[in-house]
C-alpha cells in the first residue's frame, strides 16, 4: 500500500513539475518512520518475553538499532548521507552528553553515538512529546528517563534530572538537549531577551547564528549528581530544514551530507561554581555555533 501510495504522489509531484518531489519525500519518510516504529515495537515485546523486565544491554542493542536505522532512513528519505565525527570521545562513561537540537530526528543522534557506536546505555532528559512515539514511551520507562516539557523555567531543572545522574556509570551516560527547542527567529530573541539581566551573556549570545542559547541548569544538575562525569558536546548540522512538517515538505533537496561531531571535555576543565558554569557553558554552544558554521555551507538545493 505505501509502494503504491508512493508511486501516485511521484506521479502527482511530476505533473505538478516539482523537481525535488515534496510529496514522494514525504511518504517515504512516513514509510520509515512506521517501518522502524513497527519493528522496534516486535523486538522491544520479544526482549520483554525472554527477560519479564527488560534485560538492560539487550535495550542497549535495541536502542542502538532503533536509532540508527532510524536517522539512516531519515537520510534516505531526503536524499542524503550521515558523517560521523570524533565517535571515540563517548568510548567511556560515565559522561553527560549536551546535544545541538535542531529537528525532529536529531533527538535520536545521541542515542545512535552512545548506543550503537558505544555500547554505553543512554540515559536521556527529553520532552514529554517524544512519549508520543511507542518505541521511546516503552522503552522510556525501562531504561531511566527524564520526560520534562519542552521549555522549563529558566534557572530551574526538574528534581528527576538529579535523580538521573545517580544512575550514571561507567556502562552509561545521561543525554540532555541545553536548548529545550528548535531554533528560529522568534525563540532566539526569546532566548536572548532570557539572559539579558546578564549583559555580558546577552552581548555574547545575541552573536550566536545557528544555535539557541543554551539553558545551563540541567546540564550542571547532571554534572553535580556524578563528581566522576566528563562531559561530551555533540553537534550536528543538515537537518536545520526539517523542523515541521510544513518544512518537511517543502524543503529542497539535501545536496550535503548529514555532520554528527563530538568531542569530549575532562571533569577538571569544567567550573565547580554554578555563576561560572553559566558563563563558561555558553562558550562551548559558542563552539558549536563555530563548527556548525564551518559546516553548514550550502545544504539544499531549493
Amino acid at each position: 500500500m505505501m509502494a503504491l501510495l508512493a508511486c501516485v504522489c511521484w506521479v502527482v509531484d511530476r505533473l505538478r513539475r516539482q523537481p525535488h518531489l515534496p510529496a514522494t519525500r514525504l511518504v517515504r519518510l512516513i514509510a520509515v518512520l512506521t517501518a522502524v516504529e513497527f519493528v522496534g515495537l516486535i523486538r522491544i515485546a520479544i526482549v520483554w518475553l525472554r527477560s519479564s523486565t527488560g534485560d538492560e544491554h539487550k535495550l542497549t542493542r535495541l536502542l542502538g538499532w532503533y536509532t540508527q536505522t532510524l536517522l539512516r532512513g531519515v537520510a534516505w528519505a531526503v536524499g542524503t548521507t550521515i558523517e560521523w565525527h570524533g565517535t571515540e570521545h563517548a568510548a567511556t562513561g560515565p559522561v553527560v552528553v549536551a546535544a545541538r537540537h535542531t529537528s525532529f530526528f536529531d533527538a535520536v543522534i545521541p542515542g545512535a553515538l552512545l548506543a550503537h557506536h558505544n555500547h554505553l546505555v543512554p540515559l536521556h532528559v527529553v520532552t514529554k512529546g517524544l512519549q508520543y512515539g511507542p518505541c521511546i514511551d516503552i522503552v522510556g520507562h525501562w531504561i531511566p528517563t527524564v520526560f520534562i516539557s519542552r521549555a522549563p523555567e529558566a534557572g530551574s531543572a526538574p528534581a528527576d534530572i538529579a535523580d538521573l545522574a545517580t544512575h550514571l556509570t561507567t556502562e552509561s551516560a545521561a543525554v540532555i538537549f541545553p536548548e529545550g527547542t528548535f531554533r528560529n527567529p522568534a525563540r532566539f530573541e526569546r532566548a536572548v531577551n532570557r539572559v539579558a539581566s546578564t549583559p555580558e551573556l546577552a552581548a555574547r549570545a545575541a552573536q550566536l547564528r545557528h544555535v539557541l542559547p543554551p539553558r545551563p541548569a540541567g546540564t550542571w544538575t547532571l554534572l553535580q549528581g556524578n563528581p566522576e562525569a566528563d562531559l561530551v558536546i555533540c553537534a550536528n548540522t543538515g537537518l536545520e530544514r526539517w523542523g515541521s512538517l510544513r518544512q518537511i515538505r517543502s524543503a529542497g533537496t539535501a545536496n550535503a551530507p548529514i555532520q554528527i561531531g563530538a568531542w569530549r571535555i575532562d571533569r577538571k576543565h569544567i567550573p565547580t561554581d554554578v555563576d561560572e558554569f553559566g558563563i563558561w557553558f555558553l562558550d562551548q554552544w559558542i563552539e558549536v555555533d563555530d563548527w556548525v558554521s564551518a559546516r553548514a555551507q550550502t545544504e539544499f538545493e531549493v
